[in-house]
């Protein structure tokens, strides 16, 4: 399952044929706000969870990975925790980077971003290179 970016929509995937001709069957949707969704206050990224498992119940797959991109990384993190083995594998990719090496990086953020940039911040560890744990609380960031 791939979660889109911000700004972004279930449109931002490749040509249908490209993860068919790996064997992936690719499921993408809309996160509220985005694309054709209606936004709604006060979620989070964990409600992206439940989001994401009733789509795959509809759809009859029992376990699936997820991808996220830039925003939809934190999501796709918010599944892994949430959905715990349902969820086979986890990638993120083009997250916040590394905002101690940017000056001004950190007061640039927005209210939204900066809880994820926290979270992916590890206390001055370079997440490049490290994964951090605990993940802290992915329920505190409002999309």
């Amino acid at each position: 399952m791939l979660f889109h970016g911000a700004p972004g929509s279930r449109l931002f995937t490749p040509p249908v044929d490209v993860p068919a001709s790996l064997g992936i069957r690719l499921i993408a949707f809309d996160r509220p706000g985005f694309g054709g969704s209606d936004r709604r206050e006060g979620r989070t990224v964990l409600d992206t969870a439940g989001d994401a498992a009733a789509l795959a119940d509809e759809l009859g797959v029992e376990r699936f990975a997820v991808v996220g991109v830039s925003a939809g990384g934190a999501h796709a993190l918010g599944c892994a925790v949430a959905l715990g083995e349902r969820v086979s594998a986890v990638a993120v990719t083009s997250m916040p980077g590394p905002l101690d090496e940017v000056p001004g990086g950190w007061d640039a953020l927005d209210r939204r971003q900066r809880p994820a940039a926290e979270i992916a911040h590890c206390g001055g560890v370079r997440t490049d290179s490290v994964f951090c744990s605990p993940l802290g609380d992915l329920g505190a960031i409002n999309t």
